[in-house]
């Protein structure tokens, strides 16, 4: 498929396997229960979105930019980030 738009729709159950998606655009949806595995998302763009309670494990982070946010409980390896940026300001 190409060139497909989907508008006030409401998809259940969807699977995708061994794919290629290129110019994926997602705007004002809802998304439950989103499982990422052995996925390449290299240069995703995420913004104004909801993450509260997920979890982001075994990935490569690298070059990864986070501002702007609500850091709140946020933890890496188990440790509040909170906790890590204030000691970072600290010196």
């Amino acid at each position: 498929m190409s060139d497909q738009s989907f508008r006030n729709a409401a998809l259940g159950e969807v699977s995708f396997d061994d794919c290629a998606i290129g110019g994926l655009s997602l705007s004002d949806v809802s998304i439950g229960a989103l499982e990422l595995r052995n996925a390449s998302v290299a240069g995703i763009s995420i913004r104004d979105a909801n993450l509260s309670g997920g979890r982001v494990r075994d990935c490569n982070l690298s070059g990864l930019a986070i501002s702007d946010c609500n850091l709140a409980g946020m933890t890496i390896d188990g440790i509040p980030v909170a906790d890590l940026l204030a000691k970072w300001r600290d010196g």
